[in-house]
Formats: C-alpha cells, sequence, structure tokens
C-alpha cells in the first residue's frame, strides 16, 4: 500500500554472482563500480519494476513497481511510496511535478482498460487527474510513454501521451485542473513506447512497435509528421527506446533502439527531417528492454547503458561516422531480468537500475586511475 514502504540493507557489492562487480576495458580505461543495492521487498513473485523517472528538483529518483510509485534517494534507498487506480506504465518529471500513466477498469460493457494520468506536485503531494475518469476516455489502452515540455511563463508543462494503440495526444493546462486535450493526428500503427524531446530540434520524437520513428512540431501537431521507414532505418523490431545524443557541434543528433538490440545513431537534416548517420551503428545484445545516453568525459562519444531482458547492462560508446563500440563488456546487473536503467541526476557520477530481482543497484563509471568521471544526462 502507499506509506512508508523500506527494503533491506544496503549491500557492498550486488547479491548475485558473475560479472556484475566492474571491470576495465583496456580500450577505453574506464571500469564500472556497483556502489550497493536495495531491495524492493515483496518476494520472489512481486511485480517487475516498469518505468524510472529522475526527480525534476534533483532529490533522487521514483520507480514504478505494480500500482505504487516508490521514492528513491539518490543512493537507490527506499522512501515514501504514492498508489494509483491501477497498475503504473509511464511516469516522467518537471520541476516538482511528477506524472504517473496508470492502468484502470472503467466499468462498462467491454470493460477495455483505460490509460488515465494523474499529476502529483511532490512537495505537497497534491494530485489531479489529467485524462477525462468518465468512460469516453482519450485512449484505449495503457499509456505506455509520457513527455513533458516547459513553456517559458507557463506554471504547468505540456504533456504528451502515447499508448498502447498507437495514439498520440498533447496535454495542455494553465493550472493543473482543467485540461485541454490536442490529438496527434494519425501517430503509429502499433504501441506508442517511447517519446523524448529534443531541446535542439524544439521537437518531439516517437517509436513504436511498428519499427518506425516520427519527429513531431508541436506548435503544429495537425500537420503530416515524418516516419523514418524500416528499411530505411534498418531496425526490424519494435522500437523499445528514443533518446537525445549529441555527437558533435554540427546538427541535432538522436538514437534510436530496438527489442532485438539494433541501435543507430540519427542526424538532423532539417528541424522535421533526419537520416541515419552513416556508419553509426551496433547491437547492444538481444534482447533489449531499456536505454539511455549519457555523456562521459574521456569517452569519443556519448555512452549508450542498455537494460537486457536477461539482468545484465551493455555499454556502448558512439563516435560520429564510427561504428557503436564496446566501452565495457555487459555485466551481470540484476539476478532476474528484465533491467531497466534510469539516467543520472545531472552532475552525478552515478547511476540507477532495477531489475526483475527486486532490487536496485547503483553505479558508478571510474576512470583512468580510479576517478570518477563526471556523468550527466545527454
Amino acid at each position: 500500500g502507499g506509506g512508508g514502504h523500506h527494503g533491506g540493507g544496503v549491500h557492498a557489492t550486488p547479491p548475485h554472482s558473475g560479472g556484475g562487480r566492474g571491470g576495465r576495458s583496456g580500450a577505453s580505461g574506464f571500469a564500472l563500480k556497483a556502489l550497493g543495492s536495495h531491495d524492493l521487498g515483496g518476494g520472489r513473485d512481486a511485480p517487475a519494476p516498469v518505468a524510472f523517472a529522475c526527480s525534476g528538483t534533483g532529490s533522487g529518483y521514483f520507480l514504478a513497481v505494480a500500482n505504487r510509485v516508490l521514492m528513491l534517494g539518490l543512493d537507490g534507498s527506499i522512501g515514501p511510496s504514492l498508489e494509483f487506480g491501477g497498475n503504473v506504465t509511464a511516469l516522467c518529471t518537471s520541476g516538482e511535478f511528477l506524472f504517473a500513466a496508470f492502468e484502470a477498469i472503467v466499468p462498462s460493457r467491454t470493460a477495455v482498460p483505460a490509460g488515465h494520468v494523474e499529476l502529483v506536485h511532490v512537495p505537497s503531494g497534491g494530485r489531479k487527474h489529467v485524462t477525462p475518469k468518465d468512460v469516453c476516455f482519450s485512449h484505449r489502452g495503457p499509456i505506455l510513454a509520457l513527455e513533458t515540455v516547459g513553456l517559458p511563463g507557463k506554471p504547468i508543462p505540456v504533456l504528451f501521451t502515447g499508448c498502447s494503440d498507437g495514439s498520440m495526444a498533447m496535454w495542455i493546462s494553465e493550472d493543473g485542473t482543467l485540461w485541454n486535450k490536442k490529438t496527434m493526428g494519425e501517430a503509429h500503427l502499433r504501441a506508442v513506447t517511447t517519446l523524448a524531446w529534443h531541446p535542439d530540434m524544439r521537437r518531439l520524437l516517437s517509436g513504436s512497435l511498428d519499427m518506425t520513428v516520427a519527429i513531431w512540431d508541436p506548435a503544429s501537431v495537425d500537420a503530416p509528421k515524418k516516419v523514418f521507414l524500416p528499411d530505411q532505418s534498418r531496425h526490424q523490431a519494435g522500437i523499445a527506446s528514443v533518446r537525445v545524443a549529441r555527437l558533435g557541434p554540427d546538427a541535432p543528433c538522436f538514437i534510436s533502439a530496438d527489442q532485438h538490440g539494433y541501435i543507430t545513431a540519427w542526424r538532423a537534416t532539417s528541424l522535421d527531417d533526419a537520416s541515419p548517420v552513416t556508419g553509426c551503428e551496433g547491437y547492444a545484445s538481444n534482447p533489449l528492454t531499456a536505454m539511455e545516453v549519457l555523456n562521459l568525459p574521456g569517452s569519443p562519444g556519448p555512452v549508450i547503458v542498455s537494460g537486457l531482458s536477461g539482468g545484465s547492462i551493455s555499454m556502448r560508446t558512439v563516435a560520429d561516422g564510427l561504428p557503436i563500440a564496446t566501452v565495457l563488456a555487459p555485466k551481470v546487473a540484476h539476478s532476474r531480468g528484465p533491467t531497466i536503467v534510469c539516467p543520472p541526476v545531472l552532475g552525478e557520477g552515478r547511476f540507477l537500475t532495477a531489475g526483475g530481482d527486486h532490487k536496485t543497484t547503483l553505479w558508478q563509471f571510474a576512470g583512468p586511475g580510479g576517478t570518477p568521471p563526471a556523468l550527466v544526462a545527454a
């Protein structure tokens, strides 16, 4: 239930065998060290964590497990939890606000699971519904992806939602009470699994199980979008994650990863179009369940941290025009998968993972000579 939920104590190393205690790559000189692990409780049969989000104020993390969102400290320690009216399917934050999507069964003849979103003001605990609570709900199915964009002079950010039925919507509110919904045309043919805001392009990126990535202009969401076809991106499985990356001072870039582990980098050719970066592609491992892109000083480019279905994490570096290469070989992060990855709170040289073993593990890179480099979200 809600309230304070605390797991087991901190371990000096992850409670598993295998390669999870770090290692050193001769090519890069970087090592990965596990700083500690926390038990989420619930036993072996408890539901696995499904979504992570960084606190918008830099104070910690949020982790979705079943119908609860756990508040975690910067070290992964477990604090109070928030309870929702169904299983939580996606999270995102903006400043002091947390958006949580959850799947609720609506009383009706068809009993179709409805995707709902609640807005939580974290400091006060105040909560408001974003989506309508009647049977004329906005999405026919669970909401699998959320993203927010702050607007100058607006206390409440714009919210974007992506649904299992392939639809997308944009939600705007002046005070967080009444939300104006704008449907985003014919979105994807299958479930929308990932959303990311590109600050340089001022565009929204979406990825789907239909194996495509799309660019959206939020100022004119009803205008036709650009969809990258599978034969152009070479993705042959559903998109698991799309994230912003910086490959240089020139055109904006982003990275997409599919569920088979194939990763490719894209460079914007305009604000509404992009093409794959020649030669900048590779495999993380198969199958892939999550991906984050981090900047690691001393690396030839951003580092891709991938969570894998078996409980491991893999790391690759991406540089302009070069194949995606290994930074550190895959490490066992959790005794059971899937593994999900949370990007670091800005300025911290650490990142957090959670797995199907119902544990969180805190990781830190060590550079040449054992010096922890600064690690920031790309």
